[in-house]
């Protein structure tokens, strides 16, 4: 930026913040969008002809590990976790590989956002938020400090722990704030602390990884109790506890919804997931937790469709809806000004 305008004329616009309509799309230099519908066209501007096409905005995919894994059986090319179980301060933008075949494949998929997340140990260090469209790491980051992502799985002895790394933030940031008044010694500088209390404090939000209903519900009214914003990241086991996450307003990013169902539930029980929150009033939206199955993010959301939940809902739930659970509802999303 700045750039040359660009006109998209005649596609068929699916804003997801309305019907659909046949029309252009003005964007300016700065790269945000100017105008919808009828339009005037900026000299000099470039102008594409999508008439006959369908226009979406890009997909957005908010749990995965793109650019920190390249192949399974290759440990130099797997980089989505350190040893050690507190290593808040660990950023995963600046490990991810730009030159990624997995990038590539997302967003031939339509897949032009995403989060770049660590996984190992209790806290994992801070994901990403990734353009999957650049030349280098720094090309592809929004931010390298977006969220803090804590693993809970299938453990309520966790939330134990975070309580105490807490507590430790807190007396961390008083002795700081004390020694920068000149009232104590000074405190040597802690970034997994200071990372931990941003969280702690709603500077950046937690991402939780569940896989239990028992600990879906723990983490639930654990981060109630203690006014913390979190996205829970997890499976069709979160439509158990679905009253609850719509009572509390909990974010959910849900994937696994094509498994095969597990005891004696109906075949098709993991497919119908999606609709059941929705009906229940859940906020949620789609993920892969994958970086070489991004690609299948538009296929939940077409399965979904399928299997009960609104063609709208479905194309939100991939759109929309994860750029407003994500906080980035003004800039990602949609096709408005």
């Amino acid at each position: 930026y700045p750039r040359t305008p660009v006109v998209i004329r005649g596609a068929t616009i699916h804003s997801m913040v309305g019907q659909p309509q046949v029309g252009d799309v003005l964007i300016g230099e700065d790269g945000l969008i100017e105008a919808v519908g009828s339009v005037n066209v900026p000299q000099g501007a470039e102008v594409v002809d999508a008439r006959g096409k369908h226009l979406y905005p890009g997909l957005i995919d908010p749990a995965t590990t793109l650019g920190l894994t390249e192949i399974g059986q290759v440990p130099v090319s797997d980089d989505t976790s350190e040893r050690g179980d507190f290593n808040a301060r660990l950023a995963a933008g600046i490990a991810v590989n730009p030159d990624s075949e997995t990038i590539r494949v997302a967003r031939a998929a339509g897949v032009l956002t995403a989060v770049s997340m660590p996984t190992g140990g209790t806290i994992s260090g801070m994901a990403a938020l990734l353009s999957l469209d650049g030349y280098t790491w720094e090309d592809l980051s929004y931010t390298n400090s977006f969220a803090l992502v804590v693993n809970v799985g299938a453990s309520e002895r966790v939330l134990e722990r975070l309580d105490e790394w807490f507590a430790e933030a807190r007396a961390y940031i008083e002795r700081r704030a004390a020694a920068e008044r000149g009232e104590t010694s000074a405190v040597p500088r802690n970034r997994n602390l200071e990372v931990v209390h941003a969280a702690l404090s709603g500077e950046i939000p937690l991402l939780v990884t569940v896989s239990t209903p028992t600990v879906v519900e723990a983490v639930t009214v654990w981060a109630a109790e203690r006014g913390v914003s979190i996205l829970l990241v997890g499976g069709p086991e979160l439509v158990r506890v679905a009253d609850l996450l719509a009572k509390t307003r909990t974010p959910v990013a849900i994937s696994g919804t094509t498994g095969v169902p597990s005891g004696d539930g109906p075949y098709d029980d993991d497919y119908t997931v999606p609709a059941r929150l929705r009906e229940a009033g859940v906020k949620f939206c789609f993920t892969t937790r994958d970086a070489h199955n991004v690609r299948w993010l538009r296929d939940l959301a077409g399965f979904a469709a399928a299997w009960g939940l609104w063609p709208e809902d479905a194309e939100r739930a991939v759109t929309l809806w994860p750029a407003e659970l994500l906080g980035l509802g003004s800039r990602l999303g949609a096709i408005t000004p």
